[in-house]
């Protein structure tokens, strides 16, 4: 069910986890807590699907997460059976450090996805800035070119048509 792409279904699935995990035994908790920390990870998180990364974000952080991190109950032998509970306390240990492994490594590639976005976002602007003024200053040098030609034009005209040399008429003016 929760590797289907209907959101209803998904969004409902993980609804049942968050709902019941407090009830699963240890061990279904610690199956379902690896097994949504593995594979299916980025798939939920990432969702297009506002109602199922919703509800997957909750799951991670108030049910797997916050309980991972909580502090360990002190285990008190009911009866004479201590090393019963002292065995499932090292049990629970062991699994919230591998939570919280899990769960700090997830993150940090999310960050660095998040970083190395930004950071192609703003090649991107750089890029664009240098092709914008690269473009800019080879239509300035069009320009410039062009009153050039105008500006020799106009002078070859004036010397054959008219037969006035312009620079010898602005010594003159001077």
């Amino acid at each position: 069910m929760l590797e289907s792409d209907h959101c209803f279904a998904v969004s409902k699935s993980l609804l049942l986890i968050y709902k019941h995990f407090n009830l699963l035994s240890f061990d279904c908790r610690r199956d379902i807590t690896f097994f949504l920390l593995s594979k299916p990870f980025f798939k939920m998180f990432l969702n297009w699907s506002y109602n199922v990364r919703v509800v997957f974000q909750h799951l991670l952080m108030f049910r797997i997460y916050l309980q991972a991190n909580a502090l360990s109950t002190t285990h008190r032998a009911v009866g004479g059976d201590s090393s019963r509970h002292q065995g499932m306390a090292q049990k629970q240990l062991l699994y919230n450090e591998e939570v919280k492994k899990r769960y700090q490594t997830l993150m940090c590639m999310l960050e660095n996805c998040i970083r190395l976005r930004e950071e192609q976002e703003t090649m991107k602007f750089a890029s664009n800035y240098e092709k914008d003024f690269a473009r800019r200053m080879r239509k300035k040098l069009n320009e410039k070119k062009k009153l050039m030609r105008q500006g020799n034009n106009r002078e070859s005209f004036m010397q054959r048509n008219v037969g006035v040399d312009l620079e010898r008429v602005s010594v003159r003016q001077a």
